[in-house]
């Protein structure tokens, strides 16, 4: 229920940005290529930013995410 004095909410448009850990920074875009068709924004320390359509990715290399089992071989469409 709306408050009578509440401010009018913004139109909900879509996910506008959603952050990725990965274990290797220089694999993952070829890996997510696969997927998805983006454009490279640029490259940070540690991070990579692509435009996909309307929507924003950007990939953080972390340690957390070494640490986790490898799914994807690259060179291969193998998952496991």
């Amino acid at each position: 229920m709306e408050q009578p004095d509440a401010l009018p909410k913004p139109p909900r448009v879509g996910v506008n940005l959603i952050a990725v850990e990965v274990g290797d920074l220089e694999a993952a875009p070829s890996f997510y290529g696969t997927i998805f068709s983006f454009i490279l924004r640029g490259r940070a320390d540690g991070h990579a930013f692509f435009d996909m359509g309307d929507e924003f990715r950007a990939l953080a290399e972390t340690r957390a995410a070494l640490a986790r089992p490898v799914i994807y071989r690259k060179g291969t469409s193998t998952w496991w």
